[in-house]
């Protein structure tokens, strides 16, 4: 992957995957695309283009879209508790 690659993913995946899917692949002369579908406590898909350079594959963009990722149930259950305000929560005052 080349180092704008990386940049581009910020911080990489929400979580550490166990296992994927590979969604698509496109090849056209000298570059393609490709999706591939990570899961383990949630999932996301990590969107790519690759450019043939110096005789081998090289990512040079990637993107996870924030609509393909779905995170841990606890870190969703945990984010609806923490948006709601303190009456609906159940705190007196």
């Amino acid at each position: 992957m080349t180092p704008q690659a990386l940049l581009q993913l910020r911080g990489g995946a929400p979580f550490r995957p166990r296992s994927f899917d590979l969604l698509s692949l496109e090849e056209r002369d000298a570059s393609g695309t490709s999706a591939v579908m990570y899961r383990g406590a949630g999932r996301f898909v990590l969107r790519q283009r690759w450019e043939r350079r110096n005789g081998g594959w090289k990512a040079v963009e990637a993107s996870i879209p924030p609509e393909t990722v779905r995170l841990p149930l606890w870190r969703r259950i945990f984010s609806r508790a923490r948006d709601r305000s303190p009456r609906e929560r159940g705190a007196v005052g």
